[in-house]
């Protein structure tokens, strides 16, 4: 399944983020995994890393993994040294049609995402954050004639979600970690072969 979550900064994009992920934790006990700082995910890293990982992740945990990445249109313009944007655009686009697989993202704009991705999101909402009554509310929006959001809005009170997560610190991509990871998908042959390449040199 795939969800969007689009609005301007300071809406509440990544507090509701935080709550699907709570759910998908607390009440399903579902493996979580995301792109920036939280406190009960199983895992955190940048979103490149992640993509790449899907299957492995699929084949290590037996429970649904939930991903969540904040700001997916950052990650076209970040610098992809194994994979070009499509490749990534892609990879979401085919693993997100899983049975145990559910990724969840944000960006400012729906247009800020690839035309693939907003064609298959399943479901996209739209928060609103009212600071005066510390409430994000969230109404369904029509999209091509068609509402992303099925059944009656909901809202719930951000403050208590506040302490689970840090948006300061920006999860880079780990250039080593990723070349390490393609390097173990090259078959052994072929391995030998840029090992006897290189001492070659």
């Amino acid at each position: 399944m795939l969800t969007g979550i689009f609005g301007a900064l300071g809406s509440g994009k990544t507090l509701l983020l935080v709550y699907l992920a709570y759910i998908q934790k607390y009440t399903y006990h579902n493996i979580i995994i995301s792109n920036f700082q939280l406190s009960f995910a199983d895992i955190v890293e940048s979103a490149e890393e992640m993509i790449l990982k899907m299957d492995d992740y699929a084949k290590k945990y037996k429970q649904k993994i939930c991903y969540f990445i904040d700001e997916l249109g950052g990650i076209l313009k970040a610098t992809n040294f194994m994979q070009s944007s499509n490749e990534i655009m892609t990879d979401i686009a085919l693993k997100s049609r899983k049975r145990k697989v559910d990724i969840n993202y944000t960006a400012q704009h729906h247009m800020m995402v690839d035309r693939m991705i907003r064609r298959i999101t399943d479901v996209a909402f739209y928060p609103s954050f009212n600071l005066k009554e510390q409430t994000i509310s969230i109404s369904p929006r029509e999209f091509n004639g068609e509402y992303w959001v099925k059944g009656e809005p909901f809202s719930f009170e951000p403050p208590e979600y506040y302490k689970y997560y840090d948006t300061g610190e920006v999860i880079l991509p780990n250039k080593e970690a990723i070349v390490a990871w393609y390097i173990k998908k090259i078959p052994a042959k072929e391995k030998m072969l840029i090992q006897l390449a290189n001492e070659s040199k």
